[in-house]
This record gives C-alpha cells, sequence and structure tokens, in this order.
C-alpha cells in the first residue's frame, strides 16, 4: 500500500479523457464506458478511418470512480459542461496533449504554471487550438500558440504526447 501511495503522489490526477468520432459515426474513448479499461492513442490511428471530431471530456465522480478501481488511475471530476471539442478538417493533423504544464509567464508571485489539456488541428500551416487547464478554465490562446512551436502532435508511432 505505500509504495502504490507514492506512487499516485508522484503523478497528477487526469481531468479529462480523450475521445474521437469516426466520419462514419463510430467512436472510440481512451476509457471504455462500460468497464472503465483504458485504451491506447495508437488504438485511434490503428482504425484506419477519418477522424471527424476529437474531445476531451471531464470525468464525472462515478466515472472517475470506475477507472480508479480498473486501472489505478487517480482522476478528479470536474463540471462536464467545460468539455473541448475540435473538429478535424480533410487533410488536418490533430493535435491532442496533456502537458504536465505549461508557463504562463511571470506574475507577482513568481513563475505561473498550470497543467495543461490542448486540442486543435493543424493544416496548411496553420494551428487552430483551444486549451484548458486541470479545473477547467480556459488558457490565453496566444500563450497555447508560443508554446506550441516547435511541439510535435504525436510521434512517429501515434502516440499521445504527454508533456517533457
Amino acid at each position: 500500500m505505500k509504495e502504490q501511495l507514492q506512487a499516485w503522489l508522484g503523478k497528477a490526477p487526469l481531468s479529462y479523457f480523450w475521445a474521437v468520432e469516426y466520419e462514419d459515426s463510430t467512436a472510440i474513448s481512451q476509457f471504455d464506458p462500460l468497464s472503465g479499461l483504458e485504451r491506447q492513442w495508437s488504438d485511434v490511428l490503428g482504425k484506419n478511418k477519418r477522424v471527424k471530431t476529437v474531445y476531451w471530456l471531464p470525468f464525472s465522480r462515478d466515472f472517475a470512480k470506475k477507472v480508479f478501481k480498473r486501472c489505478d488511475i487517480l482522476c478528479v471530476s470536474i463540471p462536464t459542461e467545460r468539455r473541448m471539442m475540435a473538429h478535424i478538417p480533410p487533410g488536418g493533423n490533430i493535435i491532442i496533449k496533456r502537458k504536465g504544464f505549461i508557463p504562463l509567464g511571470v506574475g507577482s508571485s513568481g513563475r505561473s504554471e498550470r497543467k495543461a489539456y490542448v486540442l486543435g488541428f493543424e493544416k496548411d500551416g496553420e494551428i487552430a487550438v483551444i486549451a484548458r487547464d486541470e479545473k477547467g478554465a480556459n488558457i490565453d490562446p496566444a500563450i497555447v500558440a508560443r508554446w506550441m512551436r516547435g511541439i510535435s502532435k504525436t510521434d512517429d508511432k501515434g502516440k499521445l504526447s504527454e508533456g517533457d
């Protein structure tokens, strides 16, 4: 139990989980809604279907408990209206990133950083993203755009980038 507690303390709890809707209206999410078992981002890309919409969805209290029980992953519940959604245009590259901390600048109390969930797409050199922190508060798009420069969307194996 002590080792398990130390492992949990070393990780920030999840506030959101990813989900995608394909052009044929089928969908897949990071955690199976019935069992709570985790899927990998590579499962999304392995379907050989065009992704129409990508989501970061907040955990309900019950779903957070289910995921914890089945996967031993700490999750927190935030208001469900704080979901994020990005429609991916044909030929667009998905941007989905869970970043440990995104620098927000220096304030009166020193350097400010927040855990960030970033979602959007890149097409023809243009990037469109939305970002929220772990409590569901919006993060300024200008800050996200500066931070995104040089950050890859997914690695060459299609894995979700989780931060540096």
